[in-house]
């Protein structure tokens, strides 16, 4: 590694700084002095059942090129001109990692609150014909409700969510409802018919829910509404276009703490790890953050984004932003932050979490991308020159999003040698968007910076993690043992300025940080030797190149790039599908392009015509697109459409209105600079 030493007050963010947590334990790792070169806001919000709600959000849940590491020469001027790069300054310190230890529960709950004494009471008790109560719940329904369950299946319900509460104050240590408060209020439970389930409160701090009688039946469900009510008494993280994510995802983090059994959709942050960390994409299933976070340093360090965060009293708590809160509370700076986002990257990698067992079963390991959503899970770097390589732009990571890359050691290789160089960009290389729902109020800067470092696992299940190294440039060699199994390089986008996303903020408003790599002893995942077939039985397509299954139906007029696969239904016409896309089931026609990392896997699912679907999509159910439609960014196809371009998910109001796309006839240019690759 070649750099400069710096000063050793750096090197506190080691161990996310156990000594500032709460509950006080062995650090995780120690520091290493290395070397370095040169709801959208917590408002009120309609839930599942569109009924009354104060807190929580829940929703039921190159047209020609292939490759973009040749940039044409007027693009690539353009580029410079927009994006020059200064010379960087110094990186930040490596850190040095070790496993993951062991997740104490007796002394991370030692000092948890006890619950609040009673006397719990019915709030407006009249307002309801039929009441079932328990200790500090009530379920409660009037004649025109629909309800029909009997009263047994009613208590279960209520009684699950009784050892939640429970759960969830005196394990986890979240403050209870009526903490130092007079009256206390049950829980109100409005059950119906209707919608599936919502939890919030009303008035100030009143936590209450509203059930469908079918949701008793489902203790997930039942823990994530339970979760939304305490953080709506918790008063924190109200009113601010930051925050909204934020109770879905920490709802489903409290919910898998109670209900262990149900991990729900926690693998949808490894599924698309290059997104924006925060992104409304992945609300309801980015919280093993929350999860790492608890393993190194106990529940409270995530209680208190919560418990001391301003309140609305507080004029700036609409600016509010849940990662700058954790930030301030353990007075960690933007730099230590970037640093604690790339430890749980790596930790990823290998899921090395306390329950990495159960998440292993359940998610797959990292190299388990057969499974539609997976595709996206390990990036596909392309070859620049020998030994060099770079990742796609449109697969380059967003803020703490990351690329997992893995490694495939040469025949006989001792050791690898790292060589980085991050695309520096100085600036925005668009401001200007026109009137369209959810831009930022301003584009920062893209203060551009890194992290990087690469985790071994061996047959034993061990891991071996090198240090992290930040900054615009560096090099490290690693280790190779004999008993290596796997090995993995994780690249996290870490600007050096906090970034953070108002609710489903256009794609085209979020940066990238492309970045390049000289990989000396190893080949990265997708050209390593020996390389196998996508599916058992199939050919390379004569147009282009690209895999297809036996199983497909595609013409040979069909072009299929040399990275893409049809693993199923039918491509036919003049149709494209180009770089790392994907289609599993469908129908693709016409003059219609399928690009990028775009997976359609319905077998209703048509895309005809002139349309094009790019990026980070997922069509995962019986619509078309068709006539000169395009979505172009991280999203779902959920209507029909024919027309318009958009960003984000398309349903049936977003079709048809001109703020998100729908006259829309010339693609938005982004806030990032097409990257020119060039080595050195």
């Amino acid at each position: 590694m070649i750099g400069k030493r710096l000063p050793a007050q750096t090197f506190l963010i080691l161990g996310l700084l156990l000594t500032l947590f709460a509950c006080q334990g062995p650090p995780a790792y120690r520091g290493v002095v290395g070397k370095n070169s040169d709801d959208q806001s917590g408002k009120t919000k309609p839930d599942t059942d569109n009924s009354k709600d104060t807190g929580s959000t829940d929703k039921s849940d190159d047209s020609t090129k292939d490759q973009d590491s040749k940039v044409p020469d007027d693009e690539k001027d353009k580029a410079e001109d927009e994006s020059p790069s200064p010379d960087p300054k110094p990186s930040v310190p490596t850190i040095g990692l070790k496993e993951l230890p062991s997740y104490d529960m007796a002394r991370c709950t030692a000092n948890n609150p006890s619950d609040e004494a009673g006397p719990y009471q019915i709030k407006n008790p009249t307002s309801s014909k039929y009441k079932v109560e328990t200790d500090h719940f009530v379920a409660r329904w009037n004649d025109g409700d629909g309800v029909t369950v009997n009263e047994a299946k009613i208590r279960e319900g209520l009684n699950a969510m009784e050892k939640a509460r429970t759960f969830y104050i005196t394990k986890v240590g979240f403050t209870p409802h009526y903490k130092n408060r007079s009256p206390k209020y049950k829980i109100s439970v409005n059950l119906s018919d209707k919608g599936y389930a919502t939890g919030s409160g009303t008035g100030d701090f009143d936590p209450e829910m509203w059930v469908n009688q079918v949701a008793l039946d489902h203790g997930g469900t039942l823990g994530h509404e339970l979760a939304h009510t305490f953080q709506f008494s918790s008063l924190g993280l109200r009113n601010s276009k930051y925050v909204g994510w934020t109770w879905e995802s920490h709802a489903n983090f409290m919910a898998y703490q109670a209900f262990n059994d149900d991990t729900n959709c926690g693998d949808g942050v490894l599924n698309s790890p290059q997104l924006h960390y925060g992104t409304s994409k992945n609300r309801y299933c980015n919280w093993l953050f929350w999860e790492f976070l608890k393993d190194q340093s106990c529940y409270q360090t995530v209680n208190d984004i919560w418990d001391k965060a301003q309140k609305p009293d507080a004029p700036d708590h609409i600016n509010e932003n849940p990662l700058t809160i954790l930030a301030r509370n353990q007075k960690w700076s933007t730099d230590q932050l970037n640093s604690v986002f790339a430890n749980w990257a790596l930790h990823n990698a290998t899921l090395d979490y306390k329950n990495g067992a159960q998440f292993l079963e359940r998610f797959g390991a990292m190299d388990n991308t057969a499974q539609g959503p997976r595709h996206r899970r390990i990036t596909r770097l392309q070859k620049i020159q020998d030994k060099v390589y770079a990742v796609p732009s449109y697969w380059a990571p967003q803020a703490w999003g990351y690329n997992l890359v893995k490694l495939y050691p040469d025949q006989g290789a001792t050791s690898i040698t790292l060589t980085f160089k991050g695309i520096v960009q100085a600036k925005a290389a668009n401001t200007a968007f026109g009137d369209y729902e959810n831009h930022p109020v301003a584009i920062p800067n893209p203060n551009s910076d890194w992290r990087w470092g690469v985790v071994a696992l061996d047959s034993a299940g061990k891991r071996r993690y090198s240090p992290i190294i930040g900054g615009p440039k560096g090099e490290q060699t690693v280790e190779i043992k004999a008993g290596d199994k796997s090995l993995w390089l994780v690249v996290m986008g870490s600007p050096t300025e906090i970034q953070p996303l108002v609710w489903d903020q256009a794609y085209y408003t979020t940066y990238r940080y492309p970045w390049m790599m000289k990989i000396d002893g190893a080949m990265p995942e997708g050209l390593q030797a020996n390389l196998p077939n996508p599916s058992a039985k199939g050919k390379r397509h004569p147009n282009g190149g690209g895999w297809v299954d036996d199983k497909a139906r595609v013409d040979a007029t069909v072009f299929v790039g040399p990275n893409a696969m049809v693993l199923g239904g039918s491509v036919t016409g003049k149709a494209r599908i180009e770089d790392y896309a994907v289609v599993k089931l469908g129908n693709v026609s016409g003059n219609a392009v399928v690009g990028e990392l775009a997976v359609i896997w319905h077998d209703q699912a048509i895309i005809k015509d002139n349309a094009v679907l790019k990026n980070n999509i997922d069509i995962l159910g019986p619509f078309t697109m068709s006539g000169t439609a395009q979505l172009l960014a991280d999203g779902l196809l959920e209507t029909n459409v024919s027309k318009g371009i958009f960003y984000g998910t398309i349903s049936e109001d977003t079709a048809l209105n001109p703020k998100f796309g729908a006259n829309s006839t010339e693609p938005s240019k982004e806030v990032t600079a097409p990257p020119v690759y060039v080595w050195p």
